[in-house]
């Protein structure tokens, strides 16, 4: 046993510990998510019907190349029930990422204590059950970057055998391409933690002073950029992967006048738990630190580069608040960036001691059963009402039915027909789609629509919803824009009448 595990918890308790603690935040999650019989959050039901697809076809309703969706599936499978499936799928995900987080303490400097402090964070973070809830995408990328991370601050193997130092390159490789290839972002942030060691590691050898890690960050960087190699390749042929196309996505999404930057600006579009606002606000408080840091160590200068720019981009505060979408989804994985920055800052100055261990374990432990809130089930779509909408509509069923986020995956799922929130095509057939359209009166219907007495009228599905062929909506848009009735028109803008056409990036290699 080391000087350290000596002073601190043997270490084969800190792995009973550790399986424990893994445990109990598996438990508290999936009591979390398991508490509503529907999936939680606003895409819940699009992970649900590509499980049940790849479940009966052996392919995915919408074609992604995330490797998240076949673990999805596979858990799916083992249970019998793919929203269940689902559920516990995503919360293992995030159990995963307590023993990462636990070997990313250790191996930046932390010791037994830094290893606890992020295990601890991990077990307990409001932030990883939201993502466990609402985007298990963006959450598979978590634990393959903390072992990345955990990875490339080992020291080297040059003293060690030649298969050992391929073992570790191959593994780094495989964790990397996990990270990339969970979603878009994680690709997007290896490659910004690339240019970013890359810069740090110029800046260290522009500055003074020998260079204990500086070799392991350039080494990763040199990594990263192998793999963006192999990974472009892949992004060529195969959907949802990174893509120059996916700068289309961008546009719009910044509103350059003054805003509140994350998490606060996004306060007002979801409810979020003081603990989680607090985890949200903790990454700027490591983005400040790291900057004076940068001139008092030089040392550290690669990774503060690779995680500094990452989080940067992770904080803008540029990116558009009114939507949840790419900002919004950028700001939650801020933490998983902030942590290890925050622990590397602080390591030389973290206490190491059996009674310090002990300590932290206790406050791990309770943290982690207070790990539930993150994601407030009252804030997803409200599936009761979609059902009662949905079963007035009439038989038979339409090609394609038009209908908004939330309710268009609900409907595959319960009728196995197709449905999609984007405005149809140029090239589908306009009177063989249908749409359900929210928010125009009775009164209205007969004022605007197109007058002719041989055309089918609106079907009210109840709750302010009504049931339209395609043309005729288009129609009556038509009218509506010329008649100039601003506050019917705010109403058709709503969120709920999908009015744009897929834009291409998400057409790609599909």
């Amino acid at each position: 046993m080391s000087a350290e595990g000596s002073r601190g918890l043997p270490l084969a308790a800190q792995g009973g510990l550790l399986a424990t603690l893994t445990a109990v935040a598996f438990g508290v999650r999936a009591a979390r998510l398991l508490g509503s019989v529907h999936p939680l959050g606003t895409d819940g039901y699009y992970y649900v019907v590509q499980v049940e697809s790849l479940l009966a076809s052996g392919r995915l309703h919408v074609p992604d190349s995330s490797w998240v969706h076949g673990w999805l599936a596979a858990v799916a499978g083992v249970t019998g029930d793919p929203v269940l499936g689902v559920k516990l799928a995503a919360v293992l995900l995030a159990a995963a990422c307590v023993p990462a987080a636990w070997l990313l303490g250790r191996a930046l400097g932390g010791g037994v204590t830094g290893a606890w402090v992020l295990a601890g964070w991990a077990a307990a973070s409001p932030t990883l059950t939201h993502l466990a809830g609402d985007f298990p995408k963006n959450l598979g990328l978590v634990a393959p970057l903390l072992l990345v991370l955990a990875l490339l601050a080992q020291p080297p193997l040059d003293p060690q055998p030649l298969g050992r130092r391929i073992g570790r390159t191959l593994l780094l490789v495989v964790l990397a391409l996990l990270v990339a290839t969970a979603h878009r972002t994680g690709a997007a942030l290896l490659l910004l933690a690339a240019v970013g060691a890359g810069l740090g590691w110029l800046g260290r050898r522009l500055g003074r002073g020998g260079v204990p890690g500086g070799s392991a960050a350039l080494r990763g960087a040199l990594l990263v950029m192998g793999c963006g190699l192999v990974f472009s390749v892949g992004t060529a042929v195969l959907p949802a992967w990174l893509h120059p196309a996916d700068l289309a996505r961008i546009e719009g999404r910044f509103a350059l006048e003054p805003h509140l930057p994350g998490p606060w600006g996004w306060l007002g579009l979801r409810p979020t738990g003081f603990r989680q606002v607090v985890e949200l606000s903790l990454p700027w408080l490591a983005l400040g630190a790291a900057a004076p840091a940068w001139f008092a160590r030089p040392a550290i200068r690669p990774w503060l580069g690779g995680l500094g720019l990452a989080l940067m981009v992770l904080l803008f505060p540029g990116w558009r608040v009114d939507e949840l979408d790419l900002g919004y989804r950028l700001c939650l994985l801020a933490p998983f960036v902030a942590m290890p920055l925050g622990l590397l800052l602080l390591a030389p100055w973290l206490p190491r001691s059996r009674r310090v261990s002990l300590l932290l374990v206790g406050v791990c432990f309770a943290l982690a059963l207070g790990s539930g809130p993150g994601i407030d089930p009252d804030s997803s779509p409200p599936y009761d009402r979609y059902d009662e909408v949905l079963e007035a509509v009439p038989e038979p069923l339409p090609l394609l039915l038009i209908a908004h986020q939330g309710m268009s995956f609900y409907y595959d799922h319960r009728t196995g027909r197709e449905a999609m929130a984007w405005a149809p095509e140029p090239e589908l057939n306009r009177r063989e789609v249908y749409r359900v359209v929210y928010g125009v009166r009775a009164g209205e219907w007969l004022a605007f629509a197109p007058q002719d007495a041989v055309l089918p009228r609106p079907l009210p599905l109840g709750h302010g919803y009504h049931y339209l062929r395609e043309d005729l909506w288009e129609g009556f848009l038509e009218i509506v824009l010329v008649e100039g009735d601003e506050d019917l028109q705010a109403r058709l803008d709503d969120w709920r009448n999908p009015r744009r056409v897929r834009p291409a990036y998400m057409l790609r290699g599909r």
